[in-house]
């Protein structure tokens, strides 16, 4: 009973400090906003063309916008605190813990953690930025014709929409990532590879939950995931070879 005790507390500990960080961030709304607007800045173009063009979005319902600020809030709210919930469960369950097992435990979250910013803050503001550019200059690529003129406007529901797809995207195949190499370690390379065929139809699975109904994504989304096995199973394996070939000779 002492133990269901601890959990409600901790639990009230963590819908509290949530509430409290999307009060803190709702308070500095405005500079959130700035920070994911970003990638709408090209240093390659002449800063006072781009600014002026993205400098306004546009919104067809009143209550698009601040609809959009409190999801975007929510979000990184979530996003905060997870590392704040992974640090309850662990010192909830400490006390059953060698410590051992438990520095393990530590340095495995914090290489997570580590990772999972890392990886986001590549994505979001140096390669999210490309992507966005190239939108961008393909809409004047095109308008080259004197009869039709084409004008980008900037919809502030339709580039949120597009950022957390891509930022959700970003953070699936991390995941990913880490999930086949954590059977990789669990179950082995030789083990891996005689179950090669079943990790392929789970990418298939994946390629079609993660993707639209579309064929064309489909195939995309195939094609990454198995060039991420694949490079997961060749650096095991690499690694392993290395490590004999270590023994051997020592």
């Amino acid at each position: 009973m002492f133990y269901f005790k601890e959990l409600f507390v901790r639990f009230q500990y963590l819908v509290f400090s949530f509430l409290l960080t999307v009060f803190i961030l709702y308070s500095y709304k405005g500079i959130i906003f700035i920070l994911l607007t970003i990638p709408l800045i090209d240093l390659n173009y002449d800063h006072t063309e781009t600014l002026n063009s993205y400098s306004n979005f546009i919104y067809t319902r009143p209550a698009e916008l601040l609809t959009i600020h409190f999801f975007s809030i929510f979000c990184i709210s979530i996003v905060i605190q997870t590392p704040y919930a992974l640090w309850h469960l662990v010192d909830f369950i400490k006390s059953s813990l060698f410590l051992e097992e438990y520095k393990k435990i530590i340095k495995i979250l914090i290489s997570l953690f580590v990772s999972f910013t890392v990886f986001n803050s590549l994505c979001f503001f140096f390669i999210f930025p490309k992507i966005w550019s190239f939108f961008q200059k393909f809409n004047t690529l095109v308008n080259q014709s004197e009869n039709l003129n084409f004008s980008l406007e900037l919809s502030v529901q339709d580039y949120f929409l597009f950022v957390l797809g891509f930022i959700y995207f970003v953070n699936i195949f991390i995941v990913i990532f880490y999930s086949l190499t954590f059977f990789m370690l669990i179950f082995g390379v030789e083990n891996f590879i005689y179950w090669k065929k079943l990790f392929i139809f789970i990418n298939i699975v994946f390629a079609t939950l993660l993707s639209p109904p579309d064929v064309y994504s489909q195939i995309v989304i195939l094609i990454f995931l198995s060039v991420l096995l694949e490079l997961i199973l060749f650096t095991f394996v690499y690694l392993s070879k290395v490590n004999k070939i270590y023994l051997i000779r020592h």
